[in-house]
């Protein structure tokens, strides 16, 4: 496994702990007709944890992980009325 790859699933393994938030979200918002459930968002790139803290904002939802995996790391740019699992996604992809 390269470091790259080592690093990716580190970072997925300290965001998997918010699963059991967004689980609850995601059964909320797949029982709701569509449309609903989604949130229009607009994260620039920065540091990760500042990223997080605007999606868990946006979402009204806590995320929880270790620090220490998040420090350093960069988000990606996300934009568009997304769900909450499809704009995490597309935060750590990458």
């Amino acid at each position: 496994m390269t470091y790259r790859n080592w690093a990716k699933s580190t970072l997925l393994g300290a965001v998997s702990s918010a699963a059991i938030i967004f689980a609850a979200s995601a059964v909320y918002a797949q029982s709701m007709p569509s449309g609903q459930g989604r949130e229009y968002i607009d994260i620039p790139s920065q540091p990760l944890g500042t990223a997080l803290i605007a999606l868990s904002d946006t979402y009204s939802v806590d995320i929880a992980g270790d620090e220490a995996l998040i420090q350093n790391r960069s988000a990606n740019s996300v934009s568009g009325t997304l769900r909450i699992q499809q704009a995490l996604s597309q935060i750590l992809d990458g």
